[in-house]
């Protein structure tokens, strides 16, 4: 029967990008008087890429009697435009009690894109012999996105030792985007429209929060507390009428950081808060992306965010000699993680009556990480320092809320080692390795949380499939610097990345009705020469905000 006989898929690509992008950005700050400073800062950023990619499928097909075999070849180009503006515009009085003070920000972006990508593809038998040929694909999108925050903070000190931060925000995002799909008639040449693709669609997302941080420092003590207090809402529209939201009209976010004071070397530091990572752009817009016509990606717009519970406890310890030593026992909780999922399902161009892989986005029910990192500074040498960091840490992720997954558990670890050596003549040798085990979740994602409160990150977070898990992955760096110059204002700085070509990111997938395995190798080996010169003490202040809290940090100016 067809359900005893497997099925190979085989594909492989070289894919090619060229680009250009221009970026501009300038600020001044007035100071009206010694108490108020206004600022205003613009950017502007203009983009252009050219995209080339073959791609080579051998693949079965299964028949109750027999397996037929064919192979295809997919020349892919493509081009895309895209241009950014924006300006942050701010007001900032300062009291005349010392480290008092409040702030006034508003922020704006618009980008505009637009791309075109056109498909050419040839099929063969079984003996190679060329198959009758098909039209070429166009698709055609882009869009725009609208992005505004305000932002206030008011900061002040009870006391040399106290000090309280509390802040409003609030921002919206509206992104409008269009994707069209058009096949070629052999016959007159032409683009045909084929409307049961294409797809167009409008969300808006909104955020309003309010925070408040508490900070002391007692004689061998200090203490942070803060709270985050947030609305917000997500609406989203095909222009077919078809909709999607999600809601958080109340959504609460405790932070908490101790430290105590062990000796003049030692410190002990606990740690616990509540995050938030909001999917991204990319992950919830459902257009279907056919650059690969039997592995189609598309976003899942009904995507939850992720909460997340955080906990650390850290032992610190640092001598006179620079010599540091921290080790720290961590544990997460994931509430709706969001990871990668693909699933079988008909193809979407109504010519076409095969069943193909969608590759897209899901909540899992939950997943919990414990973990111990070791890390350690040593200064070997007056010449040589040595950094070693070590991750060991044990995952369970639950995805039986998703077809063909499942619960998965299993233990992993993660290794750094960097060395820095100062060669003499203002010669600095860096050398960077690093090894990631065999993992569900890496190293990053399993202990720290890519939070994107107020709003999140445009194009989210990766993360590995539902049904699989990352393979091993190895790779050193290396760097050599030059300072020269009056007082070493000039540096040449020559990198080398992945100089054993061993950094393949590689994954393994399975489900009831696939096993799956991909590769790939981005910006395999390149050199990297870089030229810096300080001209004066250049004050970059100009550019920087107060930070937009997505969570609390430790409090400037309060040790910790």
């Amino acid at each position: 029967s067809i359900k005893d006989k497997i099925a190979f898929l085989t594909q492989n690509n070289a894919p090619q990008t060229q680009g250009t992008i221009v970026y501009g950005r300038a600020g001044m700050d007035y100071f009206a008087d010694n108490r108020n400073t206004f600022s205003l800062t613009g950017n502007l950023v203009r983009g252009k890429f050219r995209n080339r990619d073959y791609l080579y499928t051998s693949r079965d097909t299964t028949y109750p009697t027999f397996t037929s075999h064919e192979t295809s070849e997919r020349d892919l180009r493509s081009i895309t435009y895209f241009t950014n503006s924006g300006f942050v515009t701010g007001y900032r009085h300062n009291f005349s009690r010392p480290n008092r003070d409040i702030t006034a920000d508003v922020t704006y972006n618009q980008t505009n894109n637009t791309n075109t990508s056109d498909y050419q593809s040839y099929y063969f038998d079984m003996a190679g012999i060329a198959l009758p040929p098909v039209g070429a694909e166009r698709a055609t999108g882009g869009g725009k996105t609208k992005f505004l925050t305000i932002q206030s903070d008011y900061a002040t000190p009870f006391s040399k030792n106290k000090r309280l931060e509390t802040g409003l925000r609030m921002s919206r995002r509206n992104f409008i985007s269009y994707n069209d799909n058009f096949i070629q008639d052999l016959t007159s040449r032409r683009y045909v429209y084929i409307p049961a693709i294409a797809v167009a669609y409008n969300f808006n997302d909104q955020v309003y929060a309010a925070y408040a941080n508490y900070a002391q420092q007692f004689k061998t003590f200090s203490l942070q507390a803060g709270l985050r207090v947030e609305n917000s809402r997500y609406d989203g529209r095909l222009v077919s009428g078809k909709s999607f939201s999600n809601s958080y009209p109340f959504s609460l976010f405790p932070s908490l950081y101790l430290s105590k004071k062990l000796s003049e070397h030692q410190n002990l530091q606990l740690n616990y808060s509540r995050k938030i990572n909001r999917p991204g752009f990319f992950q919830i817009i459902p257009f279907i992306d056919f650059s690969d016509s039997l592995n189609l990606t598309i976003g899942f717009p009904g995507l939850k965010p992720e909460f997340i519970h955080l906990g650390e406890l850290s032992y610190v310890y640092q001598n006179l000699q620079g010599n540091t030593f921290q080790g720290t026992i961590y544990g997460k909780r994931s509430d709706d993680i969001i990871l990668r999922y693909q699933y079988r399902a008909a193809n979407p161009n109504p010519a076409k009556l095969d069943s193909v892989i969608f590759n897209s986005y899901a909540n899992a029910r939950e997943s919990n990480t414990m973990g111990i990192e070791l890390t350690n500074r040593t200064k070997v040498m007056n010449w040589w320092d040595l950094t070693t960091s070590f991750n060991l840490y044990h995952i369970d992720v639950n995805a039986d809320n998703l077809a063909g997954a499942g619960n998965t558990t299993l233990t992993s670890y993660f290794g750094k080692i960097a060395s820095t050596f100062r060669l003499g003549n203002n010669f600095t040798l860096q050398l960077n390795s690093e090894y990631q085990a065999k993992t569900i979740l890496p190293v990053n994602a399993g202990r720290n949380a890519t939070t994107a409160s107020y709003g999140g990150s445009i194009f989210g977070s990766s993360q590995v499939s539902a049904q699989g898990y990352i393979k091993p992955l190895f790779s050193t760096d290396i760097s050599l610097k030059k300072e020269f110059g009056k007082n070493n204002a000039a540096a040449l700085t020559l990198q080398f990345n992945d100089v054993l070509r061993t950094r393949l990111y590689s994954t393994h997938a399975n489900g009831s009705y696939f096993s799956q395995d991909y590769s790939r190798r981005r910006d395999p080996q390149y050199a990297r020469l870089n030229f810096n010169y300080r001209f004066g003490k250049p004050d970059g202040s100009i550019f920087k905000r107060r930070n937009q809290r997505a969570d609390m940090e430790p409090v400037q100016g309060i040790p910790q």
